[in-house]
């Protein structure tokens, strides 16, 4: 998308952008931007060839800003992520911001507003997410008063109900998005992209009540969704503090992710959430893909002290982490997840866990 004349474009960090298999269109003629920014990406292998690439077909890396560094951290997904950051900075210069998630919990936080377009960047790569989103907004010199906030809530789970009524509404039409569906991610690309252009014509459009209806109504389709998170609710398992849910009960149905986690987590002794997913990035014909989340209210616990020694993020390895708080796995490797969660002490059910 692009506002004020400063194109966004939506990455993951764990893809592998190269001059031979670049999976946007836009990276391709690189060549018609002069400035490229990156916010919210963690410092991966793919983030490090995408600077290359940018570089050498001319482009200036005028910034990159992250929060996904862990300094003294022992974990070695934190220690890749950390040894990449410090080979940016290398690179960059102070033109390279990393810090700490406590000290930014958004990376909306990391700039400021209409800073892109003072310094005549074009190119604002960014993650996917709500944060990656917010935080292009805000160096194209779009936003909201506390729109930071909003953006620290969403990126840490936080207390949603502190919200402000435009985070509100674009968290509820949020939950009208389709479920990412690997074999065609396009579709899940381009409903988002639409809700985002919708929700940045609301914002420059001073939250009039013409710019606000298709968000309206996307809320209006999420209430329906809830009807399905309270079906899955119902249909729930209980093991070792694992709430476990196979959505696949209610076919192709929406339902609301964040409804059904937050009743899963109000059930006494619930430390986790898990979810099987017929869809996602680890999802096969064969196996299917279970998302896990820690408690909202659990600070402390890292779901990546439950992988095997020396487990690595990605789509082939069949996990992806680059959070404490969120794990996805692929199905064949969530029994040992479990195990490892309850202390090798659990017996795991036949159907679901």
């Amino acid at each position: 998308m692009k506002i004020n004349n400063i194109t966004g474009i939506a990455l993951q960090p764990f893809q592998k952008l190269s001059e031979e298999d670049l999976t946007k269109e836009e990276l391709k003629s690189a060549t018609t931007f002069t400035r490229a920014l990156f916010i919210d990406l963690a410092a991966t292998p793919a983030m490090e060839e995408t600077i290359v690439h940018l570089e050498s077909a001319g482009v200036e890396v005028a910034g990159y800003r992250d929060h996904h560094y862990s300094p003294g951290s022992q974990n070695p997904r934190d220690i890749q992520i950390n040894e990449g950051a410090e080979r940016i900075i290398a690179r960059l210069g102070d033109r390279a911001v990393f810090v700490p998630r406590n000290l930014a919990p958004s990376c909306s936080r990391l700039v400021n507003l209409g800073e892109a377009v003072r310094h005549k960047i074009d190119l604002v790569l960014h993650h996917g997410d709500t944060d990656g989103f917010m935080g292009y907004l805000k160096l194209a010199g779009v936003g909201y008063d506390g729109m930071d906030d909003d953006a620290d809530i969403f990126d840490s789970r936080g207390d949603e109900t502190k919200l402000t009524e435009h985070g509100q509404l674009y968290r509820k039409a949020t939950a009208a998005l389709p479920t990412f569906d690997k074999n065609r991610p396009d579709v899940f690309a381009k409903a988002q992209e639409v809700l985002h252009q919708e929700f940045a014509n609301y914002i420059m459009n001073d939250f009039s009540s013409q710019y606000a209806q298709p968000l309206q109504e996307k809320a209006k389709e999420a209430a329906m969704q809830l009807e399905s998170a309270n079906a899955l609710f119902q249909a729930a398992e209980y093991r070792d503090g694992i709430a476990y849910v196979d959505t696949a009960r209610i076919g192709k149905n929406k339902y609301n992710v964040q409804a059904l986690t937050e009743m899963l987590e109000a059930q006494e002794g619930v430390k986790l959430t898990a979810q099987k997913k017929n869809s996602g990035p680890l999802s096969s014909a064969d196996l299917a893909q279970i998302t896990i989340v820690r408690h909202g209210r659990d600070q402390k616990t890292d779901l990546r002290d439950y992988l095997p020694e020396g487990a690595q993020s990605g789509v082939e390895h069949g996990r992806i982490f680059n959070t404490p708080f969120l794990l996805h796995l692929r199905e064949d490797l969530f029994q040992d997840f479990v195990v490892r969660f309850a202390g090798g002490k659990t017996k795991l059910f036949m159907g679901g866990f």
